[in-house]
């Protein structure tokens, strides 16, 4: 019987993934399809089992609410940066690629457990001076809150990409081949 079945799994854009579809029971599941992370029509045509192999694709850039991408779309700011943020704002930031934050600026409400003014990043919390310095965001996805108290100069961080590795040095071109001496008579 046709019958469609959800699953879900936490992936980062570029990850590689493989995909394991297997009927255990041997009930003739060929022509099962999964579709999902830009992959459409993945089929179990013959056989029962089958690994798809892809990587997950990159999403462009979307941001939500008042904060601002500057730089080319190579960096993020809170609201009005860098002057004071504003009361009751929420925006979210999604696609950031999978480098480690270069934190510019970070100046919001302080507090322990970050309860008032905060950005969230792979689930942690950051609030006062301290931002995510070289945390990589791993869903993709950056996201500001701020109450209706204190308000500051707010925050800049950027993500760019790493550069190429260097090559490797070029060696001197090795010496001619000399010929063994024979041996003495």
């Amino acid at each position: 019987p046709n019958r469609r079945q959800s699953f879900s799994a936490a992936v980062s854009p570029g990850m590689r993934c493989h995909l394991y579809m297997h009927d255990s029971r041997g009930d003739g599941w060929q022509g099962a399809e999964w579709s999902g992370l830009g992959q459409d029509g993945l089929t179990l045509e013959d056989g029962f089992e089958k690994t798809f192999t892809f990587v997950v694709p990159h999403l462009p850039l979307q941001l939500t609410g008042p904060c601002s991408l500057t730089d080319g779309g190579s960096c993020a700011a809170s609201p009005n940066y860098p002057s004071y943020y504003g009361y009751n704002a929420e925006c979210t930031i999604y696609g950031v690629p999978l480098v480690g934050l270069e934190v510019v600026a970070f100046d919001v409400e302080a507090d322990n457990n970050c309860r008032w003014d905060y950005l969230t990043v792979n689930g942690k919390k950051y609030c006062g001076s301290r931002g995510p310095e070289g945390v990589v965001v791993e869903n993709g996805i950056i996201q500001w809150v701020s109450d209706s108290g204190v308000v500051k100069s707010g925050w800049k961080i950027c993500w760019t990409q790493p550069p190429p590795p260097p090559s490797a040095p070029e060696l001197p071109p090795s010496p001619p081949s000399v010929p063994p001496l024979p041996p003495p008579p």
